[in-house]
């Protein structure tokens, strides 16, 4: 059971990557390299912050230690955990409440109707603090 926001959606980040690791072996077990981290993208801030910071805090010392595999990949450069802005989260279709307009909106990117590229200004990786 998690406790907060931030650590739902880190352990639902850590889900993902976990997935995302199974694929990346399995493609370079068929011969496709892969030679770039995976980007994976993340509109909760207090999420990205728990992946890409490897100090231990407060309140992320509560976290169940096999959730920090993602701090691993990304330590590891197989993961780039990058944020999206929650209006261009086309996952949100399917876990929350959404107005008309975001729910064509998001259909016509999941169905592949619609590409959606995400300006260039969102694709920037959070600096954190390092640890004393």
């Amino acid at each position: 059971m998690c406790l907060s926001t931030a650590e739902s959606e880190y352990v639902a980040l850590s889900g993902c990557v976990q997935e995302v690791i199974w694929v990346r072996r399995v493609l370079s077990f068929l011969g496709f390299e892969q030679d770039q981290p995976t980007v994976v993208y993340e509109d909760n801030e207090a999420a990205m912050a728990l992946a890409n910071n490897s100090c231990m805090t407060k309140r992320a010392r509560f976290i169940d230690v096999r959730f920090h595999y993602v701090r691993e990949m990304v330590a590891d450069g197989q993961v780039k955990v990058v944020r999206c802005p929650t209006a261009l989260m086309a996952a949100d279709l399917f876990t929350k409440s959404l107005s008309l307009e975001l729910i064509k909106r998001h259909w016509g990117v999941v169905s592949g109707l619609v590409e959606v590229e995400l300006p260039q200004a969102v694709l920037v990786l959070v600096e954190f603090q390092t640890c004393a």
